[in-house]
């Protein structure tokens, strides 16, 4: 009886850790093959566009934009321009991290 009882211990273990793989692997998929500003596929940038590699590199490359909220946060908010006030709003009423004011439904260029 205490055999079946392991067994099926090392069962469920064995089925968590599966299930965690399983997210870690569709985690790094997304971060691969998916923009991180616009969260568009890159099958949509490879067959519309100049490329995924072009997108992600130069029109939603995700440093400039955590240097641009890292100016936001040192400046003053008298100091900020027009665009500055509106995007420091936006991101500050936003309920989620994820949610920026660049989700704009044109984004592809051709």
């Amino acid at each position: 009886m205490s055999t079946i009882m392991l067994n099926i211990v090392f069962g469920i273990i064995v089925d968590a850790f599966s299930e965690l793989r399983d997210a870690k692997l569709e985690i790094d998929n997304d971060m691969k093959n998916c923009c991180f500003i616009c969260n568009h596929s890159a099958y949509d940038f490879e067959h519309q566009a100049k490329g995924f590699t072009h997108h992600i590199k130069k029109e939603h490359y995700q440093w400039a934009y955590l240097f641009f909220f890292l100016y936001l946060d040192a400046t003053r908010k008298n100091d900020y321009s027009g665009l500055e006030l509106f995007v420091s709003q936006q991101v500050s009423q936003s309920p989620s991290p994820r949610c920026q004011p660049c989700m704009l439904p044109k984004i592809i260029q051709v």
